[in-house]
């Protein structure tokens, strides 16, 4: 495959590596930032118009109508995904669309501690704030990714809260619900509601029942490493660029491949916001273009360059003991 021109690209490290080679990946031929490999690829066939994926609503004028897909939130299902990933490890069961009495509605996400009365430390150092501060065995997470933050959203909340709690059986203090909105709610509706704030990004209110539900908004929430797979979605870009490069320039575990799929395909996803896509996408869909990116990465980068994020013994791996002395 011939490589287009390059200057610039919205990923600066490598897919692999973490090091600078994946700025490198760039089809600027357009004028826009736009990682190689994707758009040369077979996977192309699949962005035709149909309708227009949009998250940053808040920012959109009226004069621009956004088209939505007919199915559940794309989005809600990749957070999901990410982090049923993230969190199975430590022992949290993460699980999507969720039913909350024996026929739909279904919740979209919920985190289930497996063991203890309490988050432990390994567990917290990935949950986000808000979630990690409450230690109820279960949390229901209801997203509105492309929806205002308002009265139905805390109404449907409730209802999930109440027909899970029924059919779970559960007791006072075992369940805990959230609405996590991408969008920035206006300051005199939750005034209204009664809702201030506990810590950056998370409200929570003393008015009957709505203090069942705890506000948890994306574009607010602090610059933290537990905080970054939630502010992967916010709806401000800003927020969402710097949560993308914090992720590919700390140091973190060792992520398998399923996490690098779905973090470079949300972001490629995220590049076809204004685009115009034919078909319904899955999750699956998702991670197929990301490790189709990561891929193109891997084969573009130098030896060097692909050693550059590794520990020692992760270089080690795999030589014999005598190309190990060399």
């Amino acid at each position: 495959m011939r490589r287009q021109p390059q200057t610039c690209c919205h990923i600066r490290r490598c897919t692999f590596c973490a090091s600078p080679a994946y700025a490198d990946l760039c089809d600027n031929s357009s004028g826009k930032n736009v990682p190689l490999g994707v758009t040369s690829s077979p996977l192309a066939a699949t962005f035709e118009p149909a309708y227009t994926l949009c998250m940053d609503d808040e920012h959109k004028g009226a004069s621009s109508p956004v088209h939505r897909p007919n199915y559940r939130s794309l989005y809600h299902q990749i957070l999901a995904k990410l982090l049923e990933i993230v969190l199975t490890p430590v022992d949290v069961t993460v699980e999507s669309e969720i039913r909350v009495m024996s026929d739909p509605p279904r919740a979209d996400i919920l985190l289930l501690r497996r063991s203890g009365k309490q988050w432990s430390d390994e567990q917290r150092k990935l949950l986000p704030d808000g979630v990690r501060d409450r230690n109820a065995g279960h949390h229901l997470l209801e997203c509105k990714f492309s929806e205002s933050f308002n009265e139905l959203a805390l109404q449907q909340a409730l209802g999930y809260d109440y027909f899970y709690r029924q059919t779970q059986r559960l007791k006072a203090g075992e369940l805990q619900t959230y609405v996590v909105s991408a969008q920035t709610p206006r300051k005199a509706l939750l005034n209204r509601l009664g809702y201030r704030g506990e810590q950056p990004g998370v409200y929570i209110t003393s008015v009957p029942i709505l203090e069942k539900v705890v506000l948890l908004v994306l574009n607010e929430l602090s610059d933290e490493p537990h905080n970054e797979f939630l502010r992967l979605f916010a709806s401000r870009q800003t927020v969402r660029k710097q949560t993308i490069d914090d992720v590919l320039q700390q140091p973190s575990p060792s992520w398998p491949d399923s996490f690098w799929a779905v973090f470079f395909g949300l972001q490629r996803i995220y590049q076809l916001e204004d685009t115009a896509v034919k078909r319904e996408m899955t999750v699956e869909d998702v991670m197929e273009i990301g490790a189709e990116l990561r891929r193109q990465a891997i084969v573009s980068a130098s030896p060097e360059e692909r050693l550059a994020g590794l520990a020692p013994e992760e270089r080690l791996a795999g030589l014999a003991p005598e190309e190990r002395l060399a």
